[in-house]
């Protein structure tokens, strides 16, 4: 798939889909009338060859593909957010993101538990996902927003990265 000819609003209501789990729901938000909501799910639909959501108890569920995509979706969405408003300052108390951690065992098991009493404090409605990785991988899991940090010991980390020495 390639982006030209993607409308990013697409993306936005995938977004507010994912996050309402409710057609009208997710059309209030975003100030549209039910059926043009639909008819830019019904785009998502044939664009990515994939029901993406399903009704369900009342309300509209994930597919494994939406599942699935719905993380760089988010994040995407996020840093097109930030670039352009940059005055937007990021409020943890306020933000109900998913954090994606590339993390070992071993950092996982020394370094969250802190960090997960923390985060509970200043961000209580931001979950966090952790998942292993492969150090090569590093830089282009960063790239394609598969990951938003990693964790460990990197001797060649990837060139654009910001470090943060954690502990000795």
């Amino acid at each position: 798939m390639t982006l030209h000819g993607i409308d990013l609003n697409l993306l936005v209501a995938f977004d507010a889909i994912r996050a309402t789990r409710s057609i009208s729901l997710a059309a209030a938000q975003l100030g549209l009338r039910q059926p043009a909501l639909s008819g830019a799910l019904a785009r998502l639909r044939k664009l990515f060859g994939d029901e993406l959501f399903v009704r369900a108890g009342g309300e509209m569920q994930p597919t494994p593909k939406a599942l699935q995509i719905a993380p760089a979706v988010e994040a995407a969405l996020a840093q097109l957010r930030q670039a352009l408003n940059p005055s937007l300052a990021f409020d943890p108390a306020g933000t109900a993101q998913t954090f994606t951690i590339a993390s070992t065992d071993y950092t996982t098991t020394v370094l969250l538990p802190p960090f997960l009493a923390a985060l509970e404090n200043e961000a209580p409605d931001a979950t966090l996902r952790i998942v292993g990785y492969d150090k090569d991988d590093i830089g282009a899991l960063i790239d394609r927003g598969v990951i938003d940090l990693a964790l460990g010991v990197f001797q060649k980390p990837p060139e654009r990265s910001v470090r943060q020495r954690l502990c000795r």
